[in-house]
């Protein structure tokens, strides 16, 4: 049809080129709806129609696969009036709708019309249905797909995966430990024992399958014939088999495997360990979101049902490749699926590369306290926001003693924030044993960590003046702290946030610190004098003084002051050595119950008299508060002085907003008024300002806003209640029960899932819902034409001449026959073919033993009779070069019980039939015709005439599926 390239097979050495660059913006007006009449003509109109004004063969390639792509055949179905003739472009559509065709046939036929060289690649693929680790089932994955020859070289696709996607395939044989070291209720327990589900086919538009590399393609596709993988070097079925499960998603985020990664997706444990390691690419890996999903085999999961396997997995991403290391404390099979998104080009994560992991020398391994988004280690995300690392280059950190500085360089200011973990201590209590701080040429985080164990350490970072919200994470540690010596560090004095430092707030309130510009101070004089001032007039400076060893209250009396214009001096008691916490506050006088943090020192005192000092007789009250809603109030006791509040975000800044909390001081405790419009950590630290002295700590309140928490619900007092208020009750619960049940009803019929509704429908009518109800009969109606559709179109895909005419008298007599119009057509049309070859095959049963014997009885027959049973023989199977002689014919005439020959031909099913072989029937029969042979033979007639109807029906067959026949050359075998 057109094609100036032999197709039968590849070059000897295919050269490949990748080309993507075509421009597709003339394609817009030509890949709208197609009219019904291009489609009821011939292929050769809809290839002029779909390629018009196109000049190279790339383009008209790729507007005959959009096309296909974007066609929709259940509106195609649903909006022709009649069946199509036979061999016309709607007729094949309609076919592959019905399962009777597919789009590797569909495109070779449209491409050829249009003068393009393409052949159908027949194979096996792994698609999302693919199951890790099972054997090569060649039936179950049996695939085709498509090779165009393009500008000189054959290119690659496959319209079939570029325009649907399986979702919501499960099976039991797996069970999900976490993902992303998070286990909730819907990944643990019998609620995620799934049960098996073969997923739903979704129809999408994945361009990758266009013109796809050849070394990228061959990990989903593998030909029957290896010339076809376009490879220099083609790989074996074993190696398909053996191979890491890769996805699409891999190449679109520019991922490759490195000289040490597994090529195999069976992966054994060492030391309980296993690592995947994958190069990347770093302009692209920067903007790339990645998860991992981990399973557990459901034999292991019996074995080892009370061992915790959460947070096992550590992640670390750098520039040029990441790395997952798996551990595990208990042997089993495990499975490892990671995924990954590039959020400026897709709205989802997606499959990336899938293992198996078989741990057969567990360790005792302590879980990671978390499982961060951006890996372990300084990569991408430190290095997009300047963090150059001067002292840990790795994601882990050891120390034996408790004792930890971590430093950064630094090109510019950045707002910074810090949080400790650990797997049994709370971060709040973590506060006191980390901190940072960040002066625009380093960033210097210090530990003292309280226990030996495993800590994370979590690193917030973003660029001072930018935009207001939270902050990004750049980087994370796993400090490992052996703590042999039994060492028991003594924690920081209390400072804001584990924040050293200028604030980002100086800036926005025009605050400066004037007599100590710094973070830190080494004092070796019992007082202290600290000066700030403010830029504008209405600002009040405020400070509160911490020790670990003195109360807070005598600390707060040692601090007196003083303000002239808008300079705010503190003089400060310190009453003994050792290290104190100065942190400053300032608030608005418009605002007089809010401050925000401005700085905070570490104040180093060296004085050698001592003061006896009462040691803190407790701490300020710690209150969670978990909520759903964006306004919350908390009230608080009322102190001697004024009370004042600072409302953050945990790792987070934010502009002063005075809208964000409000405070009402009219009655007898203080009411704080928070605005939380977003979910998130947050904390409101309450103060107490006693005159011109220092600031008291009273409460910390933290609140977790989570939109879907659930408020718990109040018990109900008993009480009698009338019968008439208990039937308005019943019946109210009722009315939204079949409220309910009626939009799942409504859901079902939407997504015209034979499954869903049948589960809707039980849904319905088990809550004695009213059975007059317009939705439920709709809903049944559109089963019973889901159920009669899916019946008739496993019987024109069987061919089972007596299923196909059972369905289709059922759907004559039914109701649906309208609607089933079309479908109803073709299987009629396919019956009229079964019925035929029904009649030939009836032909040849009632001859008589009598008329095969005078056919055998030939010593040397005529050359009619010996070319029609040389053929019959052709289609059963034998090889030509065993029938050269007749004596060789007699003895396959002769043969009886299951091989005999009128068996044979009952037995004989067309669709098994070589295209090959049946071209050479039809040649070798070319020049008889039915008279000539029926004057010489009676019973060599009636085999001429089923071997003619043979090779007929198995053409069309062919030429139905896609086949061109052009292409067929006759096969002596």
């Amino acid at each position: 049809m057109g094609c100036s390239v032999s197709v039968e097979r590849p070059p000897a050495s295919a050269t490949y080129k990748r080309n993507s660059n075509a421009s597709t913006g003339q394609l817009n007006n030509i890949l709208q709806q197609v009219p019904f009449d291009v489609l009821y003509s011939t292929y050769k109109d809809l290839a002029d129609y779909l390629t018009r004004g196109l000049q190279t063969e790339l383009l008209r390639v790729y507007a005959i696969f959009r096309w296909m792509c974007m066609l929709d055949l259940d509106k195609l179905e649903n909006s022709l009036p009649n069946l199509p003739d036979h061999g016309t472009p709607c007729d094949y559509a309609l076919k592959i709708k019905w399962s009777m065709g597919n789009f590797a046939h569909f495109f070779t036929l449209v491409a050829r019309a249009a003068g393009l060289a393409c052949v159908v690649v027949s194979g096996i693929n792994k698609s999302a249905a693919y199951q890790l680790g099972m054997p090569i089932d060649r039936q179950a994955m049996a695939a085709q797909w498509n090779a165009v020859y393009i500008a000189g070289e054959w290119r690659l696709l496959d319209v079939f995966w570029a325009s649907t996607v399986l979702v919501g395939k499960k099976t039991q044989e797996w069970a999900l430990i976490n993902e992303d070291g998070v286990v909730g209720d819907d990944v643990s327990g019998d609620e995620f024992k799934e049960q098996e589900e073969e997923g739903e086919v979704v129809h999408t538009l994945n361009e990758f399958f266009f013109l796809t590399d050849p070394d990228q393609l061959i990990w989903t596709h593998l030909p029957d014939d290896y010339q076809w993988q376009l490879l220099p070097r083609s790989i074996s079925e074993t190696d398909f088999e053996s191979s890491v499960y890769i996805r699409e998603r891999f190449f679109h985020l520019n991922l490759h495997l490195l000289p040490g990664s597994h090529r195999k997706y069976f992966i054994p444990t060492s030391d309980g360990k296993a690592v995947i390691k994958l190069g990347a690419d770093p302009s692209k890996a920067l903007h790339s979101q990645f998860r991992y999903m981990l399973f557990k085999n459901r034999e292991a999961e019996e074995k080892m049902s009370n061992v915790p396997l959460e947070r096992f997995v550590f992640f670390e991403k750098t520039g040029d490749s990441m790395t997952y290391t798996a551990a595990f404390p208990a042997a089993g099979l495990y499975k490892m699926e990671i995924f990954g998104q590039d959020p400026r080009e897709h709205d989802t994560l997606d499959l990336v590369c899938s293992y198996l992991i078989d741990c057969r020398d567990p360790r005792p391994t302590e879980p990671l306290p978390v499982c961060p988004d951006i890996g372990w280690g300084p990569g991408l995300e430190a290095d997009d926001k300047g963090l150059r690392p001067l002292t840990h280059k790795g994601g882990v950190v050891e120390t034996d003693d408790g004792n930890v500085e971590i430093r950064f360089a630094v090109d510019k200011s950045l707002n910074v924030a810090q949080t400790l973990k650990h797997n049994e201590l709370d971060d709040w209590l973590l506060k006191r044993f980390a901190i940072v701080r960040a002066d625009g040429q380093e960033i210097v985080v210090n530990m003292r960590l309280p226990t030996g164990g495993n800590f994370a350490l979590e690193l917030f970072a973003d660029e001072r003046g930018g935009v207001s919200g939270d902050l990004t994470n750049v980087c994370n540690y796993l400090v490992k702290c052996s703590n042999d010596n039994d060492i028991t560090p003594t924690p920081f004095p209390k400072l804001h946030d584990g924040l050293l430092g200028r604030s980002p707030n100086c800036d926005t309130l025009s605050i400066r610190a004037v007599s100590h510009p710094g973070d830190s101070i080494e004092t070796a004089e019992e007082h202290l004098v600290v000066v700030f001032e403010a830029d504008e007039p209405g600002i009040e400076v405020m400070c509160e003084l911490q020790h670990n060893d003195i109360n807070p209250e005598i600390l707060a009396q040692t601090v007196l002051r003083s303000a002239d214009g808008t300079a705010t001096t503190f003089n400060i008691g310190l009453p003994k050595e050792g290290e104190y916490a100065l942190n400053v506050y300032a608030r608005r006088n418009s605002d007089p119950n809010r401050m925000y943090h401005v700085h905070s020192y570490i104040v180093q005192s060296n004085q050698t008299k001592r003061f006896q000092t009462e040691k803190p007789k407790k701490q300020p009250s710690v209150v969670p508060v978990v909520t759903n809603k964006s306004e919350i109030a908390i009230s608080v006791p009322r102190g001697r002085g004024e009370l004042i509040g600072e409302f953050t975000k945990k790792n987070a800044h934010h502009e002063p907003n005075p809208s964000t909390l409000k405070a009402d001081m009219s009655a007898r405790d203080a009411v704080f008024k928070l605005n939380v419009p977003e979910d998130g950590d947050y904390k409101l630290d309450v103060y107490d300002q006693v005159g011109a002295k220092g600031l008291q700590h009273v409460a910390t309140y933290l609140i977790c806003k989570d939109s879907a928490f659930e408020e718990p619900v109040k018990p109900v007092i008993e009480r009698d209640i009338p019968a008439e208020e208990e039937a308005a009750r019943k019946k109210k619960s009722l009315a939204a029960k079949h409220k309910t049940a009626k939009e799942q009803l409504n859901a079902a019929i939407s997504s015209q899932d034979k499954d869903f509704l049948e589960e809707a429908i039980k849904h319905f009518q088990r809550i004695d819902a009213p059975t007059q109800n317009s939705s439920l009969a709709k809903a049944k109606q559109l089963l019973r034409y889901l159920q009669l559709s899916e019946e008739l179109t496993t019987a024109m895909t069987e061919r089972n001449l007596t299923k196909l005419d059972k369905v289709v008298s059922a759907i004559e007599t039914s109701e649906l026959k309208g609607k089933l119009h079309l479908q109803l057509a073709m299987a009629k049309r396919i019956l009229e073919q079964l019925k035929r070859i029904e009649k030939l095959r009836h032909a040849i049963m009632k001859l008589d033993q009598r008329t095969i014997a005078e056919i055998k009885s030939y010593s040397t027959p005529p050359e009619i009779v010996n070319k029609v049973m040389l053929a019959t023989f052709l289609l059963l199977g034998e090889r030509e070069k065993h029938l050269k002689e007749w004596k060789e014919i007699v003895v396959q005439i002769g043969k009886t019980g299951k091989s005999s020959l009128k068996r044979r031909v009952s037995a004989f099913d067309v669709d098994c039939l070589p295209i090959a072989v049946a071209a050479r029937v039809k040649e070798i029969l070319s020049m008889l015709n039915l008279d000539d042979v029926r004057d010489v033979s009676s019973g060599a007639a009636t085999f001429y005439v089923w071997s003619k109807g043979m090779v007929e029906e198995c053409e069309s067959r062919f030429v139905q599926n896609g086949g061109d026949m052009s292409t067929v050359r006759t096969k002596k075998k």
